[in-house]
């Protein structure tokens, strides 16, 4: 310690040459210009990019089943988007600031946000357009399943501000009045044992940071219970994935920050009763935002149509605008691709078929209008009216005991949810029915995970139950199902068939089942226009400086944030340096019980990434200690830094001839006199580069520390955030402040090692 102390005195900088300084400054000041100049050009006072300008605009949820979603990780947003868009591409984030600042920066296309966050963003940027609803949220405080009695006393206390108004008052002030809000006066705080709240600080409204304290709905309400019970309240910042975490393990006693009620949670915490009902919804870029339709069915005349061969649309356009460019294709994907490449107008097909091509394909749009609105039928040989007569019963009974609509609820979701597990009955012995389909048609019959399925897969499945019979579907183009059927290659076709007055002549119809009329499908129109006022470099730049760091004193969130990171990364690389040189010494050992442990700590501490192993022991090991958040973390990085440093030290010891400790012991020294005197000096020379690279390293990797609710200098440009919605400047701030203190860092330790190498 008293090395450390020594080296840490003015004289050791004595030696530093002034035109290094110079240099180095003269790169400081054009990294800082280059990024304030990237922060101006990009910020949200300059035009959209060109980069978005070409993106896919959407008009509602349908048209982003393939699209790239911003969602909380661990969210129910990222579960119901996962469920109900397979096809989909969720983009997990921390923070709701972060899921803007990936919308705005074109890294996704649609966020998932509550309704309250969008309209504070809205009110703040203008830039944002609601896409869709996706569920409500009823929102509870978290408890710890072993603390029931507290869950109960804040059931009471919730009843009691509902019953006196309270929470109304609170829910006009928070939500209706947001931007004037602030935290009431309770009175004096109570003593005795803390209530510990475990809360994200960066959802705004409900829980955030306002001149340096804990405000929001949330906040209010729970310091407000605190009081209730006579409690003091002591809110620890968490990451909102870390929470449920933190309460199981607990580090606190209950949890708030709009967290949503789910049965899945509710295996692993208590929750409070609603005090509060949201609403989900997903927003894109208003530039990413579908206007007008270039197209809406008055030029069909004069248009390009595809049509698939054989199909009631074919016929319809063919009957009615016979001067109309008509292209026939085998399979209607073939025209929808036509249409998405331009070389088509319109699609006509029916209802369902157009559903799914536009779901599939965010650029095309259904147009409203409908016409033959006949029910789809089954088709069956004329040869064979006893199965016609059995279909048309099975039928009466699914209609008359709801089994149909249940059916047909099934595989029509006009709310672009995804499809349920049905539980089909089948029969698997006996005479198949032999089922002629055209599998490429979903929502009605289409193949998932190797299996048939679809409307009329399912109702084909549940008649031929009926009958006592197994079905055996035979796949085929659509223009060879009457023909397949007529040469009794199959019993029956069941694929989105429209009874027409020729297929009639050919082939006998069940009654209908499903009103599935034909519609035309388009390519979408232009985008919204209105674009976002032009800011000038220097406007943009003053705005963000006073917005982010001069309001609510917002600075000295940084200011704190930056000593929590400074206070670890000294400490840690001071233990760090012990503990490697244990962990070398032993290493080094002759004994092989000492060397076989220094191998395996090295070799399972360098496996294990640094931010795991930090939760494991804030989370695990340390989790009923009460151990400090700060502690752990000075713990975790100096463990992690020993099993490197250890092996900087061995190697650079190794490195020194071994005849200088032969010559040292020649002299007269002993073996230990000569490790210190001649060893270690030259040791310490050619491990200080890598060294210096090494804590450098540590200091940028604190920045993980938020996890465990320590707020350090980036989970504090976080919390900035999430208060000004300013993607860049908070970042651009902290890698500046992150790239000083790496810079002073390395000047100390270089100024260390002239003066060790003299």
């Amino acid at each position: 310690m008293v090395f450390i102390v020594n080296i840490l005195k003015k004289d050791y900088f004595c030696n530093v040459d002034l035109k290094d300084i110079l240099m180095t400054l003269k790169k400081i000041t054009l990294f800082i210009t280059l990024f304030l100049f990237c922060m101006g050009c990009t910020g949200p006072g300059t035009q959209q990019t060109e980069q978005n300008k070409n993106k896919q605009t959407y008009a509602s949820l349908d048209d982003a089943r393939q699209a790239r979603f911003a969602v909380i990780t661990g969210n129910l947003h990222d579960k119901y988007i996962t469920a109900n868009f397979p096809d989909a591409t969720p983009m997990r984030y921390d923070t709701y600031p972060d899921i803007t600042m990936a919308l705005d920066a074109g890294n996704a296309d649609v966020a998932c946000v509550e309704g309250v966050v969008y309209e504070v963003s809205q009110k703040k940027t203008q830039k944002y357009e609601v896409l869709g609803t996706l569920f409500d949220d009823p929102y509870g405080f978290g408890f710890n399943k072993k603390d029931a009695g507290l869950c109960a006393q804040f059931n009471t206390f919730l009843a009691s501000v509902q019953a006196d108004g309270t929470l109304k008052e609170m829910e006009d002030r928070w939500i209706g009045q947001y931007e004037t809000a602030q935290m009431p006066d309770l009175g004096s705080f109570p003593t005795g044992k803390p209530l510990r709240v475990g809360c994200c600080g960066a959802t705004e409204v409900f829980d955030f940071i306002s001149d340096g304290h804990n405000a929001g709905f949330d906040i209010e309400l729970v310091t407000r219970f605190a009081h209730s019970i006579g409690r003091p309240v002591e809110f620890m910042t968490i990451n909102f994935g870390g929470l449920i975490a933190a309460l199981s393990s607990g580090k606190v006693d209950v949890i708030c920050s709009a967290i949503t009620i789910s049965d899945e949670r509710k295996q692993k915490i208590d929750f409070s009763e609603p005090y509060y009902i949201s609403q989900s919804i997903a927003i894109v870029l208003r530039d990413r935002h579908a206007g007008s339709l270039l197209r809406d069915g008055s030029d069909v005349a004069t248009s390009k149509v595809a049509v698939m061969t054989g199909t009631t649309g074919e016929m319809y356009i063919r009957e009615h605008y016979p001067t109309a460019t008509i292209q026939d294709f085998d399979d209607v994907n073939d025209a929808i691709l036509s249409l998405t490449t331009g070389k088509s107008d319109y699609v006509a097909t029916t209802y369902t078929t157009a559903l799914m091509g536009a779901r599939k394909n965010p650029e095309l749009a259904v147009l409203p209008q409908k016409f033959n609105k006949a029910s789809n039928g089954i088709a069956i040989s004329k040869s064979n009216p006893q199965l016609l007569e059995q279909v048309n019963n099975a039928l009466t009974i699914l209609r008359k005991d709801g089994t149909l609509d249940a059916v047909i609820s099934h595989w029509v979701r006009t709310d672009g949810s995804d499809y349920p597990e049905v539980d089909e009955p089948e029969v698997s012995t006996g005479e198949p029915l032999r089922v002629g389909i055209s599998a490429n048609r979903e929502p009605v019959c289409f193949i998932r995970n190797g299996h048939y399925t679809g409307l009329d897969c399912e109702l084909i499945r549940r008649i031929a139950h009926q009958m006592g019979r197994r079905v055996e579907f035979v796949d085929m183009k659509f223009s060879a199902l009457i023909a397949a059927l007529e040469s009794k290659r199959v019993d029956l076709l069941i694929s989105n068939i429209t009874p027409t007055e020729e297929r009639r002549k050919r082939v006998n119809f069940s009654d209908g089942y499903f009103e599935n009329p034909d519609v035309l499908l388009i390519h979408k129109g232009a985008a919204y226009s209105e674009a976002p006022v032009q800011k000038s470099w220097f406007s943009s730049i003053k705005d963000s400086f006073y917005n982010n760091l001069i309001l609510e004193k917002r600075y000295l969130m940084v200011v704190e944030g930056l000593w929590q990171t400074l206070l670890i990364t000294f400490f840690a690389g001071i233990l760090g340096t012990l503990f490697g040189g244990i962990i070398c010494a032993m290493r080094m050992s002759s004994r092989w019980i000492f060397n076989s442990f220094a191998q395996t700590y090295i070799s399972v501490i360098r496996g294990i990434p640094v931010l795991v192993l930090l939760m494991i022991l804030f989370y695990v090991v340390f989790a009923s200690s009460g151990l400090n958040a700060t502690l752990v973390a000075i713990l975790t990085f100096s463990l992690n830094m020993a099993a490197y440093s250890s092996e900087m030290f061995r190697t650079a010891i190794l490195s020194v001839d071994r005849g200088q400790k032969e010559a040292g012991i020649a002299l007269g020294f002993t073996s230990v006199q000569t490790f210190i005197y001649i060893i270690l000096p030259q040791a310490i020379r050619m491990v200080m580069p890598v060294y210096k690279g090494e804590l450098i390293s540590m200091l940028k990797m604190t920045s993980v520390v938020g996890y465990i609710a320590v707020v350090d200098l980036t989970k504090a440009s976080d919390i900035i955030r999430s208060r000004t919605f300013d993607a860049f400047f908070p970042l651009v701030l902290v890698a500046v402040i992150y790239f000083l203190c790496a810079w002073l860092l390395g000047l100390g330790l270089d100024a260390l090692n002239r003066k060790v190498a003299k």
